[in-house]
């Protein structure tokens, strides 16, 4: 392992922390919010495992995600520097290990480690119960569009690399009250190996393994992914199985497959339904919850596979395909790659069921049989909106109100107006109710200052800059005023 000891980054100086009260420095809001009992969800796992295509999911299942980055649906932490300055050196300190106690680490480490953490915990707590709150709202107004706001947790988000951070979280949402649910994505490590994204090696190779061992696979790079991926996800899982057999009221943990989320419809609405019982989405019927799996898949990007992102359908599933157990033909003709991969990631992968193989056999709960086609969703009128943009899904029914509202200190309209928005143009399209609450989903969304908003659809289109104005009739156009 690497060094024991470890510096706290320069932004973690600063007044000492009880170590017997670490939670008195995560600021006054987060405290609140874990005193009022109500959970956040964090989704982690290894770079390339699926996370961003889980956030679409939470989001269609109507959690809040804070989301700052819709390319990856990551939330990158600027408020603390980023993560690799925080990760770092509780990584150093832990030996290596995603599986440790806050008291077991350095008192230094640990107290800097909270400081940090603080900033950008009241961040995501003023963004998240700020988005909650207004789809509480829309939901307490009923009408089309609505959103179905998961009640088991506030708001959530996004960071692979959060897992190594499990235990901090751990005592920041739970130590009071509250509680932390956290959702381990996993998709096997030999696949993970082959990624385009080895930034967790570039990062924290050295934090997990001596140099010696990085200098061994000098010649097999691919092991040191398939290392850091065995350790860590293990790591992770075995901490979160001992809270859920203690059955610990600070912290729940699940895991999924990614690749459960890509195979049959029956496997994929199985645990559909099992992340919608985690976080509390208990609005869907079973159909409805059917109607979302069998929509035509999505491809949401890769680093692995070149183009490709935003396909739909048929050219989607192709491209999804390629995904997933392509490592068997990166290995043809190198056995010696074959066995290092395989002995260097034993742990992870017969811990997780991949090798030897374990069928991911996941029997209906209560008899029920996800059987329905995306056209016969369509006919019962049961299409439920893929949506983004750290808003809430609604299981859409008919159009959102035409009425055009009138310009208020926060938001101007304009009739019969689409705008292209600047650059790439749309940001994301949200589903809402109104061209109102189309504005107040713009203004809640960083980046976002101008919107259209289609009310056959009842889809508000979120833009960073105007762009070019175009007369459409039908549509609302506006200007979110910060």
């Amino acid at each position: 392992a690497a060094a024991e000891t470890s510096s706290v980054p320069a932004a973690a100086a600063g007044a000492s922390v009880d170590a017997g009260s670490l939670v008195a420095a995560l600021g006054g809001r987060t405290r609140r919010l874990a005193k009022r009992g109500e959970s956040v969800v964090v989704v982690g796992g290894s770079d390339g495992s699926g996370t961003r295509s889980v956030v679409a999911l939470l989001e269609k299942l109507g959690v809040f995600m804070v989301v700052d980055d819709r390319g990856t649906n990551d939330v990158h932490a600027a408020e603390m520097g980023g993560w690799p300055p925080v990760v770092s050196p509780v990584l150093t300190a832990a030996k290596g290990k995603g599986d440790y106690e806050l008291r077991s680490l350095p008192r230094n480490v640990r107290e800097g480690t909270v400081r940090v953490m603080s900033r950008f915990l009241e961040s995501m707590d003023r963004q998240g119960s700020a988005g909650f709150n207004r789809a509480s709202k829309r939901q307490g107004q009923g009408g089309a569009g609505r959103s179905r706001v998961a009640s088991g947790v506030k708001y959530g988000y996004k960071a692979p690399v959060s897992m190594l951070l499990v235990p901090f979280f751990r005592q920041a949402y739970g130590k009071a009250g509250g509680a932390l649910k956290f959702l381990q994505v996993v998709r096997d490590g030999r696949d993970i190996a082959f990624s385009g994204n080895q930034s967790p090696v570039t990062k924290f190779y050295r934090q997990t393994y001596s140099e010696a061992e990085y200098s061994k696979w000098s010649q097999l790079p691919e092991v040191r992914g398939i290392q850091l991926w065995s350790a860590w996800n293990s790591d992770v899982f075995e901490y979160g199985a001992r809270a859920n057999g203690a059955g610990a009221s600070d912290l729940e943990h699940l895991t999924v497959h990614t690749e459960d989320l890509v195979g049959d419809a029956r496997t994929k609405f199985e645990v559909t339904r099992q992340i919608a019982g985690f976080v509390g989405a208990q609005g869907f019927t079973n159909d409805e919850l059917c109607c979302m799996v069998v929509q035509p898949a999505e491809f949401m990007g890769s680093h692995s596979i070149k183009g490709g992102r935003g396909e739909h359908g048929a050219a989607a599933s192709s491209t999804l395909k390629k995904r997933f157990g392509h490592w068997r033909a990166k290995v043809e003709g190198k056995p010696e790659l074959d066995k290092a991969l395989h002995e260097q990631g034993a742990r992870g992968l017969e811990l997780f069921g991949y090798e030897p193989e374990v069928p991911r056999d996941l029997p209906p709960l209560d008899g029920y049989t996800c059987t329905l086609t995306f056209q016969e969703c369509n006919a019962r009128g049961i299409a439920t909106l893929p949506q983004k943009g750290g808003g809430h899904a609604a299981a859409h029914h008919g159009a959102g109100s035409r009425d055009m509202p009138a310009d208020t200190a926060k938001c101007s309209f304009a009739r019969d107006e689409d705008y292209t928005g600047r650059g790439a143009g749309d940001l994301v399209a949200v589903s809402t109710a109104s061209a109102l609450a189309c504005c107040e989903d713009c203004s809640a969304h960083g980046g976002c200052a101008y919107f259209t908003y289609d009310a056959a659809k009842a889809l508000c289109y979120l833009k960073r800059g105007k762009g070019q104005v175009s007369a459409t009739t039908g549509l609302i156009s506006g200007h979110a005023i910060p």
